[in-house]
């Protein structure tokens, strides 16, 4: 679980703004709305970077999962996917950071922190890199017609919409980034449908180069 606070400097103009305007006060704004997660989604994959906030996301899932075989079947699909030699998604990462999850994969139960340095690198990836571009982008431009005008967000459909608090009722991503991480984990249940549009073709398998 990645322990980030809402608390630099933001939090006072945050309570007095909404909808697009918001995004710009930080990433963890823009991720904590539904329908800014999903634009911003949307411009990563035309960056051919997905595979960061898929795993960003997918960290998110497995720190709140609360079942120890979940959670190691969880952890063992994030190391496959992202940090493994080949990979078929595989992250930026230093190799201090894929040590330390590599020596703690198979650990009983698994660490709820086990990608936490992995998962802080690359939201500073997304946040110092990808972040100021997306407020440029023309994603960011369409949304903020919209909310303009009172049109739901062009990025956000029917089924993620649907999908944001989770089967079985749990909170979604965008509820737990506007708590503290202590208090998350205790908050939310494992299970919950995704918020962002997954089905989006994975960029890094046909790249020869990553973030």
């Amino acid at each position: 679980m990645y322990n980030k606070q809402m608390s630099e400097g933001a939090a006072p103009a945050a309570a007095a703004s909404g909808g697009v305007a918001r995004w710009s006060l930080g990433l963890e704004q823009l991720l904590a709305d539904p329908a800014g997660a999903a634009a911003f989604a949307h411009f990563l994959s035309k960056e051919f970077a997905a595979e960061n906030i898929r795993f960003w996301w997918s960290c998110e899932q497995y720190s709140a999962t609360e079942d120890a075989a979940k959670r190691a079947a969880l952890a063992n699909e994030i190391w496959q996917r992202h940090l493994a030699e080949g990979a078929s998604e595989p992250v930026n990462v230093d190799a201090a950071a894929r040590r330390a999850a590599a020596l703690r994969l198979y650990q009983e139960p698994s660490p709820v922190d086990l990608f936490q340095q992995a998962q802080k690198q690359i939201f500073n990836v997304m946040k110092f890199d990808s972040y100021p571009r997306f407020l440029r982008s023309a994603e960011h431009a369409e949304c903020a017609r919209a909310d303009l005008r009172g049109l739901p967000s062009p990025f956000l459909t029917a089924t993620t919409a649907a999908t944001t608090g989770g089967t079985d009722g749990a909170a979604s991503p965008s509820a737990k980034l506007k708590k503290s991480a202590s208090n998350a984990s205790e908050r939310r249940r494992s299970g919950g449908a995704s918020l962002l549009p997954w089905k989006l073709r994975a960029p890094s398998r046909d790249r020869g180069h990553h973030p």
